[in-house]
């Protein structure tokens, strides 16, 4: 399911790996947990989220159907 148009208002990360969460506006549930499985891609989707918040820019993103985490993230 893609969310167009958003914007992340938090991340959050800790020492462990494939953990990182972004708060998504419009987005059921607040938290949305980035897809783990890969540290890269964890690493590479938090980037973006971090400098959409940073900036002000708005992401499109794509979540899991079932479990809601977040598979992709594309800024705008």
């Amino acid at each position: 399911m893609w969310l167009n148009n958003r914007n992340i208002t938090s991340t959050f990360t800790s020492h462990h790996n494939d953990n990182g969460y972004a708060n998504i506006t419009g987005a059921d549930g607040g938290w949305h947990k980035i897809k783990g499985g890969n540290p890269s891609g964890v690493t590479n989707c938090l980037m973006v989220c971090s400098l959409a918040l940073t900036s002000g820019r708005q992401v499109n993103v794509e979540l899991h159907d079932v479990d809601k985490e977040i598979l992709t993230v594309y800024l705008l």
